[in-house]
């Protein structure tokens, strides 16, 4: 019976030792499994904030795109009516003679502009609207009739431009040069008054 007995205890310890085999190995896989469970909900919680990362980043370039076509729009509305606003201006002036004491005193302007040798002869350019008035100032004043060779029509505004008989020099006081002038100073404060600062 010893054989028994040994063999007994051999296979109780076998049982044993397998038991705290399986318990330690039980133990370990749900330690594994817990870890894994940890390791999936920390990913999940990863991917989560990646995913409202770029969520966000998203939303904020859609509301910037947003922002600037809105800017876009407002300018363009303001520059269309900027752009109404002188063409009216021009479409005024383009009709309206001027008066006499307007057209003499831009005469006057205009030739004091040059610096005259004695004798030298201008010509004068007006818009045809304003070709009788300046012709009548240039025949009632004896310091013009002597300088001014001709009163000519030409395709503008208003304003003159006058330029040495020779044509070597020119001073364009035209409506649309002076425009042109004006423009870079009184295009923001148009801007200002319509619109606010």
């Amino acid at each position: 019976m010893e054989n028994n007995e040994i063999r007994e205890a051999i296979l109780k310890k076998a049982r044993d030792e397998a038991e705290q085999i399986k318990a330690e190995a039980g133990q370990k896989a749900e330690e594994l499994i817990a870890e894994a469970k940890e390791q999936k909900k920390k990913l999940a919680e990863e991917e989560k904030e990646r995913k409202l990362a770029e969520a966000r980043r998203e939303a904020a370039r859609i509301l910037a795109q947003a922002d600037l076509k809105e800017r876009q729009i407002i300018l363009g509305e303001k520059d269309s009516i900027i752009k109404d606003i002188l063409k009216r201006v021009r479409e005024e002036l383009n009709k309206s003679p001027m008066e006499p004491e307007q057209a003499e005193g831009l005469l006057d302007e205009t030739l004091n502009a040059f610096e005259f040798e004695a004798g030298e002869k201008i010509r004068i350019f007006v818009a045809p609207k304003d070709r009788e008035v300046v012709k009548n100032i240039v025949d009632s004043r004896d310091d013009l009739k002597n300088r001014v060779v001709e009163v000519k029509e030409k395709d503008m505004m208003g304003g003159m431009v006058a330029e040495t008989e020779d044509g070597m020099i020119s001073i364009d006081n035209s409506y649309e040069r002076r425009l042109e002038m004006l423009m870079p100073k009184i295009l923001p404060e148009i801007g200002n008054t319509l619109f606010g600062g």
